[in-house]
């Protein structure tokens, strides 16, 4: 066990990143919630438009705070000298995939679902403070702490962390501007998906697609040839944040694996 996990070497691990890379990653970090004080401050400006703002940044902030936090760790080879001396560290294969995983993934989501929540409570109070003094609360009586609910949480956070971890495996098999072609391969994946759902089952079904959203897993709607007054619509009985949960939990699994014998590839 000592060979896969040593308390006192993984210590060490962190040390290391904090001391060489400690600056970068608490600047992204604070850029982050800079932008979200200063997003949801726009809102508190303008009441009738901060349950819009806080959602906006709260899907996008998600989505591509991720990216940015995760290319903080992401830069070990960038060229050979630094390949070399990570692949040298007296760190087993497992240690160094559980310090990017959480301290590049986990920590990040931590840090932004706590850092957003105290904000919002903290805005949504001043903002019930500021117009119970004036009289006309009617205006924000149904402001409340937004619910992280699947729709406004759990869906951008499961991309998120898929695309953090796609920026961490690109940048072990690209050695330069790995960023972004680590998010161009998944664009094309997710273009190839839309490919396949809008072509391949279209063929299917004799091109008798006539409507519903080019998006996966949306409803469409089908015309009979034999008459063209009949037209059936097909739905599924989950949501469409139920099938990217579904999907997206299996898939960052897969990811971490990944993830984790692309390490194992490098340091054979």
């Amino acid at each position: 066990m000592e060979e896969i996990f040593d308390f006192r070497r993984f210590t060490l691990l962190i040390r290391r990143i904090v001391s060489e890379r400690g600056v970068r990653i608490v600047g992204s970090v604070l850029f982050i919630l800079l932008c979200m004080i200063l997003f949801l401050y726009a809102g508190y400006i303008k009441p009738s438009v901060y349950h819009q703002t806080r959602q906006m940044f709260l899907f996008f902030g998600l989505m591509l705070g991720p990216i940015l936090y995760a290319w903080v760790f992401s830069s070990e080879f960038q060229n050979n000298s630094m390949g070399i001396c990570y692949l040298m560290l007296p760190s087993s294969t497992f240690e160094k995939w559980l310090l990017n995983i959480v301290f590049g993934t986990a920590l990040f989501s931590i840090i932004f679902t706590a850092s957003f929540r105290l904000f919002d409570s903290w805005f949504v109070s001043g903002l019930h403070a500021k117009y119970d003094a004036t009289g006309i609360a009617y205006l924000i009586e149904d402001l409340e702490v937004l619910n992280l609910d699947k729709m406004y949480y759990f869906m951008p956070l499961i991309f998120g962390l898929i695309l953090a971890l796609s920026v961490l495996i690109g940048s072990l098999h690209f050695r330069k501007n790995s960023l972004v072609y680590s998010l161009l391969s998944v664009l094309a994946l997710f273009v190839i998906t839309i490919g396949y759902r809008y072509f391949v089952i279209n063929a299917f079904l004799d091109g008798s697609i006539t409507g519903g959203s080019l998006i996966p897993f949306y409803g469409v709607t089908l015309t009979d040839d034999s008459n063209l007054l009949k037209e059936y619509h097909l739905t599924s009985d989950y949501t469409i944040e139920d099938i990217i949960l579904g999907i997206g939990i299996p898939g960052i699994c897969v990811l971490s694996i990944a993830y984790y014998f692309a390490i194992k590839e490098k340091e054979l």
